[in-house]
């Protein structure tokens, strides 16, 4: 359980700086090469186990479905502290303040109660949707619509 916890950290922070580097930057602009990762101690165990997290169908390939439900099923459950299946308010304003934050909240939170659901969370109105989207296509280095272990390289 505890490996699986540091594996979902490891893509929660990936998936961070791909989203942060793809706000300013457009997929279809990026040359399309592999990915080099530095290879810590078993780096190639967790990006197999990672990998075979996020395939859900376990067919050796990530789709962008299985891809933005991973993400956003782990970003629900990385806001959601308490486990009630639900994101309150405080638990919003932990890690997104300001106007802006406020807006984002009431905005997800169709039907006014105070909470975010999961079903509310992974609405498809969602700018996030166009950031995960270009995420994805600029990790798809073959462009075959879908994610595979040869499209991540380990540098020794």
């Amino acid at each position: 359980m505890r490996y699986k916890l540091i594996i979902l950290r490891i893509i929660g922070i990936l998936v961070c700086l791909c989203i942060a580097a793809s706000v300013s930057v457009e997929a279809k602009t990026l040359q399309k090469k592999r990915h080099k990762v530095r290879a810590p101690k078993d780096a190639d165990i967790v990006i197999a186990n990672t990998f075979a997290l996020v395939d859900q169908d376990h067919d050796g390939k990530i789709t962008n479905v299985e891809f933005f439900n991973y993400i956003e099923v782990f970003s629900f459950r990385y806001l959601d502290t308490n486990g009630d299946n639900s994101i309150s308010r405080e638990e919003w304003d932990a890690v997104e303040i300001g106007q802006q934050g406020d807006e984002m909240y009431n905005r997800i939170d169709v039907n006014r109660d105070g909470k975010l659901t999961l079903e509310e969370f992974k609405n498809p109105n969602r700018r996030s949707k166009k950031i995960l989207d270009n995420v994805f296509k600029t990790l798809d280095t073959d462009d075959d619509g879908s994610l595979q272990l040869f499209e991540f390289d380990l540098e020794e």
